[in-house]
């Protein structure tokens, strides 16, 4: 949905429910003259709410003060969210969030979880540092400079080209994350051992998640996962039940007798386990 369309959802509903008889609810604001109340947030935002306009025009915006955490253009007329100020991207209709980087960008903080690329002007969420894709218009947010003492965040770990960071979950699963192929080198994941809830392939390479193993999809390039032979010899996990043919299925919710195929040989509907009526939820195995 976008946010044209989120808009009218909003002015209906506002339109309805809050007469000029009865005030505006919460912190709403009464466009002049009529019954509809809209959200203080829409108020000098650059897109008319009130049906004449009024939420925008200058008498309103030019002595207006922008809400928490919202900040004037600078024509005095337009509110923005301050996290849009100086982030490559035009949020004010002048343009003043971008276009006088002298007076607005270079000497503006960006904020928490936001960094500062290079040039001194553009801001960009600390998540996009050193992930391999340039956010930063001058591509400083990839560069030697930044990202060789560059510290990965909590969970994340380095690639080979001591560069770029990625997830550590994301290690040896057969798809390349490190744009140096680090991640998936043979050699490199035949001695990694795969994190916590995860394990290995048969191929001894590619890890994948402990509750992938047996479902019946398959996750594993060699397939080894899917085995049946494998798959009828391994217990499934705590909350999970085994199917006649070695598949792993969730025990919720009400997997048994459901008229629904979980299993793909169809034991959970199995009609010597469904004679009665049964709905299941147990756990154990239903060989």
């Amino acid at each position: 949905m976008n946010l044209f369309s989120l808009r009218i959802i909003v002015f209906i509903f506002l339109r309805r429910f809050t007469k000029a008889d009865y005030g505006c609810v919460r912190d709403m604001k009464k466009c002049p003259g009529m019954s509809l109340c809209i959200e203080p947030t829409y108020i000098c935002d650059g897109i008319p709410d009130c049906e004449d306009g009024s939420d925008e025009s200058p008498e309103m915006c030019l002595d207006y003060n922008c809400e928490l955490d919202m900040r004037k253009c600078k024509d005095g007329l337009q509110c923005i969210d301050v996290r849009h100020m100086c982030d490559g991207q035009h949020d004010c209709k002048d343009e003043s969030d971008e276009s006088m980087p002298l007076e607005m960008c270079l000497n503006y903080d960006c904020g928490v979880d936001m960094r500062k690329c290079l040039d001194g002007l553009q801001c960009i969420d600390e998540k996009y540092m050193c992930d391999g894709y340039p956010h930063c218009e001058d591509g400083s947010d990839e560069s030697l400079e930044m990202c060789l003492d560059y510290k990965c965040k909590e969970n994340d770990i380095k690639c080979a080209d001591g560069l770029q960071c990625i997830p550590a979950r994301v290690q040896c699963d057969r798809k390349r994350d490190c744009n140096d192929d680090s991640d998936e080198d043979i050699d490199f994941c035949k001695d990694f051992g795969c994190l916590d809830g995860w394990t290995k392939c048969g191929n001894g390479v590619q890890c994948i998640r402990k509750i992938d193993i047996c479902d019946g999809y398959m996750h594993c390039n060699d397939r080894s996962e899917e085995n049946t032979e494998f798959c009828k010899a391994i217990e499934c996990e705590a909350d999970q039940i085994k199917c006649e043919n070695g598949q792993c299925i969730h025990n919720y919710p009400l997997p048994l007798c459901d008229r629904h195929n979980d299993c793909y040989d169809k034991s959970d509907e199995d009609k010597f386990l469904c004679k009665d009526g049964r709905r299941g939820n147990l756990s154990m195995t239903i060989l």
